[in-house]
């Protein structure tokens, strides 16, 4: 309720005049007047500025009292919250300063700034005197500070567990889920051990005992009844024998709907032609959120009899394996939820494919160049579409074929081995057939370049080669010799240089001397084909077979030549008796 205020008294000498003022005041505040002299007179104002004409001063917050524990208290509980009543005559905002300890004379700030006016110390020591106070600010700095007060805690003793609390389900929730777990908040104040009986049931006045001495704060009730009002409370426990009995809480239960019927099914009903490899899939789910749905999966060829062939899955598709051609197949769904109700599809039906042909093999390994008379490898592989063992065959180019090889597992690459005893370009190819007789078509082709790829140059049948010191010229050419493949080189050094000339092609050449005698070889090898192949092999005297193997940059060999008798009469021939064997040898193979 606002006043207007129509004057003003102001002192003249000996005469009271009253001066219109303008404004209004209010009520249960405190104005200040002041007598002036002139004519200006200023306005009556609300402002708290202590230097104002006609201002209001501003006051400390109210004392904080009533106190709890109340000052002087015994016995009080060593887990006790402190509280206090404060405010300000102003309505300012106030904030609390709190000082708590067992010193009342040098008591240590614990929380300042604080616009609660509950404090928790924590867990206090038993039969202990503990002192506090409060320091209540305003927001311009003026502030009251309460009296001293003091307590006196407990003796040490055992308490009872907290009281279970903090239902969930919440006391009095409807549309519960049925398969909903029962939780709570419990716990003791000393520490100690807490265990738990579990009361549920659907009646009230009598509600059984389902779980004792249990140290978790969650129950399974199991799947619950839809639309059902249920009851349930809990007893604490603690090691001393002490308990706590919570409220008793209820809840009921909402109502559960089944999964829904499996529906869009691929194969799509009655399909024909259906690839033996495929997948069956369907859509699923739930009406009810948070539901967990399952299928069983039931597949075969008999539909008055379908086995289950897959249960509890949470996936929507299912692999049968590779079917029969030219077959029908029928399956069904069966969803279900975690609560125990379940909604069968309907039986659909599907027909496979007739008997496919494998698809044309692809030539993964083989050589693109080669010499004549040679054994080159190649491999294949090829694949079926209903996973058949498969059988190949081969086009050398040359207007020969191999007979049908196998049958092989599919995707298992096959080896095989052919030789061109002419030098020319030849295309190879190979087709599969499965083992029910279906052929493919052929694979794409490997071409491969059939010439000499390697000549030995310092060792030829006929010839005598001398390597006397810096002499390295052939001396002697012998017709017998070279009728007889054979070829003899005599040298001052203890071992055999051989040279040869390569094609491009060739990547590698391993050089073997086998001694015939000794049944004993040596072999070096070149990998450098800048300037052909050469190596340079230490041998003793004797008679050898001198071969020369060229490969290519994926490691087939691909050509090779040989010198089937080399004489070696070097530096370490000092034995007649090893010349000897070899005159024998000679001479065995000239009588031939």
């Amino acid at each position: 309720m606002k006043k207007k205020v129509i004057g003003i008294l102001i002192c003249m000498g000996l005469v009271l005049t009253v001066l219109p003022v303008s404004g209004v005041i209010n009520y249960n505040n405190l104005y200040y007047r002041q007598i002036l002299a002139g004519s200006d007179l200023p306005s009556l104002t609300n402002s708290k500025n202590m230097l104002g004409p006609l201002g209001r001063a501003n006051l400390p917050p109210y004392q904080p009292t009533n106190e709890s524990p109340a000052n002087g208290s015994i016995d009080v509980y060593f887990d006790m919250d402190l509280s206090w009543t404060g405010g300000d005559p102003d309505g300012d905002p106030v904030t609390y300063d709190v000082y708590f300890g067992t010193n009342s004379s040098s008591l240590p700030m614990v929380s300042n700034n604080q616009s609660a006016t509950i404090y928790d110390p924590g867990i206090m020591n038993y039969n202990t005197t503990y002192y506090w106070k409060i320091i209540a600010w305003d927001n311009q700095s003026a502030f009251n500070e309460s009296l001293l007060w003091e307590f006196t805690t407990e003796e040490e003793q055992n308490h009872p567990p907290y009281q279970p609390s903090n239902p969930d389900p919440a006391n009095g929730s409807t549309g519960v889920r049925l398969d909903v777990y029962l939780n709570w908040t419990g716990g003791d104040p000393d520490g100690d051990p807490v265990t738990y009986d579990v009361y549920f049931g659907t009646n009230s006045s009598s509600l059984p005992m389902v779980s004792n001495n249990q140290s978790a704060t969650t129950y399974d009730p199991g799947i619950l009844n839809s639309n059902t009002t249920y009851y349930w409370k809990i007893i604490a426990w603690d090691n001393q024998s002490a308990f706590n009995e919570s409220l008793l809480w209820e809840f009921t239960t909402g109502v559960n709907h089944p999964p829904y019927q499996p529906t869009n099914e691929s194969p799509a009903h009655n399909s024909t032609g259906v690839d033996i490899n495929v997948d069956l899939s369907w859509e699923g789910g739930d009406p009810d959120p948070g539901d967990i749905v399952t299928y069983d999966v039931y597949f075969g060829t008999n539909s008055s009899s379908l086995p289950m062939v897959s249960n509890n899955q949470s996936a929507t598709i299912y692999d049968p394996g590779t079917l029969n051609t030219s077959t029908p197949y029928y399956w069904q769904i069966v969803a279900w939820d975690n609560i125990g109700l379940f909604t069968e599809g309907p039986i659909w039906k599907f027909t496979t494919a007739g008997n496919i042909p494998p698809y044309p093999p692809i030539i993964i390994s083989g050589p693109s160049f080669g010499g004549p008379g040679i054994n080159h490898t190649f491999s294949a592989v090829a694949s079926d579409p209903e996973g058949d063992d498969v059988y190949y065959m081969w086009d050398w180019g040359d207007g020969n074929f191999s007979d049908w090889i196998g049958p092989f597992d599919i995707a298992t690459p096959v080896e095989t081995n052919y030789s061109w005893n002419n030098s020319g370009e030849y295309e190879i190819k190979v087709r599969a057939k499965d083992v029910h007789n279906a052929t493919g078509d052929w694979s794409e082709t490997h071409n491969i370049s059939i010439s000499k790829q390697i000549e030995i140059n310092n060792l030829k049948p006929g010839f005598i080669y001398f390597y006397l010191f810096t002499f390295t010229k052939s001396y002697l050419y012998l017709y017998a010799f070279d009728v007889l493949g054979i070829a003899a080189v005599l040298s001052t050094s203890s071992g055999l240089y051989v040279n040869a000339t390569v094609t491009d092609a060739v990547d590698s050449v391993r050089f073997e001397a086998f001694q015939i005698l000794w049944n004993m070889s040596n072999e070096e090898w070149d990998y450098d084909m800048s300037d052909g192949a050469e190596a340079y092999i230490p041998l003793p005297f004797g008679l050898f077979r001198i071969t020369a193997y060229a490969y290519d940059a994926d490691g087939n060999m691909i050509d090779d030549e040989t010198i089937d008798y080399l004489v070696l009469l070097c530096r370490s021939s000092s034995s007649s008796g090893k010349l000897g064997r070899v005159r024998q040898a000679l001479a065995n193979r000239l009588l031939k």
